[in-house]
């Protein structure tokens, strides 16, 4: 039986909003119970002048607001519907990439940061994982997408739905850094985007350090010498048509339309078209342990480290990202700035090709840029989704 905490020294009651309850979820339960956490509470309190028990309450209610799990049945159920939301595209990963991620998955804390291009990533990555063998993770996801049923789903799921804007929320931010300290202590993997948001270039959009920063102080802590961050780069050859074009009218000052249940059935219809592939690439992994004692021998400040972790994610992020043979072709169709006929597409297409063959840097799927068919196939998918005319 879980023992009941007190940070008061009093003993927890069923009506007592900082103790276990018997619903809670396995982590609220663990992370309630830890002595970090009741340490966290005592030392809150005291700054802020605050009753302890209040504190814990208010932490308490957090917790269980941001809880999550892996439901057996839900999971399944969850698979199904990314499978079907992912119906447009053909997933591609390498399978000599997904190997050593479950070799190294027996022995390490895996923490995938991604390159967050759509809201499909959430369901091509994670199902994707799984059925390669390795452990589930807890994805960070905004709390922007916590509306029913989907939202009740997802945390069954193992999605910790976070909230953006919590700078004047002391007790919400501890019970979040005592959450994802407790996961990377005791070995769950993790995974959340890097950027905190989707591009709305194609180019990774500056780091954000918080939740990078949790999990950096808890390995520092508990000196978690397993833990290793995966880069994890994901691009599309298109993205669903619908979801550019509120990217575009954001940009354009255009206000954010709110995720709703509505919302979320006008998304799925609009998935049915089929833009090509999905392909997902794996970054060298970094040890964190072993980098933060390299970067704290160097002098450098606590932020200066996590800052610079944050620079080392993305510049493997960036390595890890191939050039598809869409962007490549998008690329000489523009810089024609007019029509052009396959042949000429070939031909300006050929000096890029040589240059990316110089430099070493991977197409996508393979794909040859000097092949017409290659060309020819990439075209004709451009005009079926619009994009171009023929």
């Amino acid at each position: 039986m879980p023992r009941m905490m007190s940070a008061v020294g009093r003993n927890g009651t069923a009506a007592d909003p900082g103790a276990t309850q018997p619903d809670d979820l396995p982590i609220v339960t663990d992370v309630l119970n830890s002595d970090e956490f009741l340490c966290a509470i005592n030392q809150l309190a005291i700054q802020w002048g605050r009753d302890n028990a209040a504190v814990q309450a208010q932490a308490a209610k957090y917790l269980r607001e941001m809880g999550a799990t892996h439901s057996p049945r839900v999971v399944r159920a969850w698979h199904r519907l990314s499978a079907w939301l992912v119906r447009g595209y053909e997933i591609v990963t390498k399978e000599e990439e997904l190997a050593e991620l479950r070799r190294l998955d027996d022995q390490h804390t895996l923490i995938f940061l991604i390159s967050h291009r759509s809201y499909l990533d959430e369901f091509a990555l994670p199902p994707r994982l799984v059925r390669a063998g390795i452990a589930p993770c807890f994805g960070m996801a905004g709390a922007n997408l916590d509306f029913f049923p989907l939202g009740t789903l997802a945390r069954r799921n193992g999605i910790v739905h976070v909230r953006r804007a919590s700078g004047d929320m002391p007790i919400y931010r501890m019970a979040l850094r005592a959450l994802i300290g407790r996961m990377v202590t005791t070995g769950h993997n993790l995974v959340w985007s890097i950027e905190a948001g989707r591009s709305r270039t194609g180019k990774l959009r500056p780091p954000r350090y918080g939740l990078l920063r949790y999990v950096t102080d808890a390995i520092a802590s508990a000196r978690a010498a397993e833990a290793l961050i995966i880069p994890v780069s994901i691009m599309y050859d298109q993205l669903p048509v619908h979801e550019v074009e509120l990217m575009v009218s954001e940009s354009r000052g255009g206000s954010k339309q709110p995720e709703d249940m509505k919302w979320l059935a006008e998304y799925a219809r609009r998935l049915s078209a089929r833009l090509g592939r999905i392909y997902l690439d794996f970054g060298d992994p970094i040890p964190v342990y072993e980098r933060l004692a390299a970067l704290q021998a160097e002098g450098l400040d606590d932020k200066q480290i996590v800052e610079r972790v944050a620079l080392d994610v993305c510049h493997r992020l960036n390595r890890a990202t191939p050039v598809t043979a869409t962007a490549a072709v998008c690329v000489a169709v523009l810089g024609g700035d007019r029509a052009l006929t396959l042949e000429e597409v070939c031909a300006t297409l050929a000096p890029l090709a040589q240059y990316l063959a110089a430099r070493g840097w991977e197409v996508a799927g393979n794909e040859n840029l000097t092949d017409r068919a290659t060309v020819a196939r990439t075209l004709r998918n451009l005009v079926d989704s619009g994009v171009l005319s023929c």
